[in-house]
């Protein structure tokens, strides 16, 4: 297996992951918060990331270095540039952005 499809398997996976930890979050978190009352809704709205977010974490990350790393991600959302990612792949784009060179010492 090539080095790029490694990185793909492994970043799918990582996507995965996080869905799954986010869900198990909310889960606790609903289980350890007050009950809603019947006029609140039992889940709050999630914020949705914006461009601007993702931009300052993908720039940052590049800043240290990791600029091709940054460009392979942005390939794996079918984009060569952030503007050309979906807006509903932001949220998947910025977890998987967030791990980029944790893990290494420079």
């Amino acid at each position: 297996m090539g080095k790029m499809s490694e990185l793909d398997l492994t970043l799918k996976e990582l996507r995965e992951s996080a869905t799954k930890i986010i869900s198990l979050v909310d889960d606790l978190y609903s289980l350890f918060s007050s009950k809603p009352t019947e006029d609140e809704s039992p889940k709050e709205e999630k914020k949705k990331l914006t461009l601007e977010e993702v931009r300052t974490l993908l720039a940052a990350k590049s800043r240290d270095g990791y600029t091709a790393e940054v460009k392979a991600l942005l390939k794996s959302f079918g984009a060569n540039k952030l503007s050309e990612v979906k807006e509903e792949d932001y949220e998947d784009l910025y977890l998987q952005a967030e791990v980029i060179g944790d893990g290494e010492s420079n």
